[in-house]
């Protein structure tokens, strides 16, 4: 496990749901971690599972970055915040992507199996019309047996 000095931790494992954050999110470097263990864990909290929090965090980072000024130019060095932004969207659309890839649509009542369920579910809201409910047998009356 490798902890920085600004409250950031990584460990290659990968054996904590932070560590899985970092590393779907490429937040592993050492020595420039681009969030904190609190934030992350807090992010967690919020959004139970590791995935969804990775999505988040790069939504944060492309925030971040796109609230930074466009271009930094020191010396020969030039950063450009606008593609870090971008990067992260990228990244947060792909995650999210495989986030709901396994979440399958589902429609109730297309399968007669479907139905049968339903129909027998006291819980389930019945619906007030149903097919043939005016073909019902109506109560009979005997017209022979009359009282004298």
């Amino acid at each position: 496990m490798t902890t920085g000095a600004t409250g950031a931790s990584y460990d290659p494992s990968l054996s904590t749901n932070l560590d899985k954050i970092r590393f779907l999110i490429q937040d592993t470097d050492t020595t420039n971690y681009q969030l904190q263990d609190l934030e992350i864990a807090g992010m967690l909290s919020i959004y139970g599972s590791y995935k969804t929090t990775a999505v988040a965090c790069c939504e944060v980072l492309a925030i971040k970055y796109g609230n930074s000024a466009e271009l930094k130019v020191v010396g020969a060095l030039r950063l450009s915040y606008a593609d870090r932004a971008k990067k992260y969207m990228n990244l947060a659309k792909l995650l999210r992507s495989q986030v709901f890839k396994f979440v399958a649509p589902y429609v109730g009542g297309i399968s007669q199996t479907d139905k049968e369920i339903n129909q027998t579910d006291s819980d389930a809201d019945q619906p007030f019309f149903k097919r043939n409910m005016q073909r019902e047998k109506l109560p009979t009356i005997d017209y022979n047996d009359r009282n004298q």
